[in-house]
């Protein structure tokens, strides 16, 4: 056999070498597995699978691939949900003002929350269902609270708004309304929950305020149990 039989072809402008991803195994990736493997794991748990028995073995199966194949692209269980609630659960809206951002992030969770990802959404929020993955709960709080801290940082809130009380009293209604009520959430839920929050925020000026009818508030310098039993008397 001749050397130039023998010698590798090289790559010409008319045929270029093409090189595929290849995963931890050294094998070609399939385009469009993972996220084939990510639906399937949010299609399991729109269908009411719990967290805790939402299976590797149950998304392969949705997906069509063996356990090894997720295992390439996640290490772990907990590696594929974090991923799976990042899709789902973060949301950082940034329309350049906070009362915006926070009636769409208000919109976007009413709307998943009484959607069949409802359970995703609760082991979001829950504590005991969500231990599975702290880091998506420790850096959904950090964009929660980066939302009202843009709003400071702007001159639309007070300098002493507290970020964590903002977004706790948004959700706590979201949570009550929906979880504990059981109500369907009116399309302009967000609009007046967000303005009834921020009514107490909105620093001098603010043309934020100006768009939600709010104007800056006149603080006492004592809000406690004094002037609220004075209000409740009256």
């Amino acid at each position: 056999m001749s050397e130039t039989a023998d010698a590798p072809v090289a790559a010409t402008a008319d045929a270029p070498r093409v090189r595929r991803k290849r995963g931890a195994g050294g094998r070609p990736r399939r385009l469009g597995v993972t996220e084939a493997v990510l639906e399937a794991a949010i299609a399991l748990a729109a269908e009411g699978e719990g967290i805790a028995q939402l299976t590797l073995d149950a998304i392969a199966a949705r997906a069509g691939v063996g356990r090894p194949t997720i295992y390439r692209r996640w290490p772990s269980k907990d590696a594929l949900l974090e991923e799976v609630f990042a899709r789902v659960v973060l949301v950082a809206p940034d329309y350049g003002n906070v009362r915006d951002d926070l009636i769409e992030w208000v919109r976007v969770q009413a709307e998943r929350v009484q959607s069949p990802l409802g359970s995703l959404w609760k082991a979001y929020f829950n504590r005991n269902e969500g231990d599975d993955v702290p880091e998506i709960l420790r850096q959904a709080k950090d964009r929660n609270f980066i939302m009202v801290r843009r709003g400071i940082e702007r001159g639309e809130l007070l300098p002493d708004t507290d970020p964590q009380l903002v977004m706790d009293l948004i959700f706590g209604m979201i949570w009550f309304q929906v979880m504990v009520y059981h109500r369907s959430l009116d399309p302009s839920f967000p609009v007046t929950l967000v303005d009834t929050v921020l009514n107490s925020c909105w620093a001098a000026e603010s043309p934020a305020a100006a768009l939600s009818g709010g104007q800056a508030p006149i603080r006492s310098a004592a809000i406690g149990e004094k002037e609220f039993s004075t209000q409740a008397s009256s």
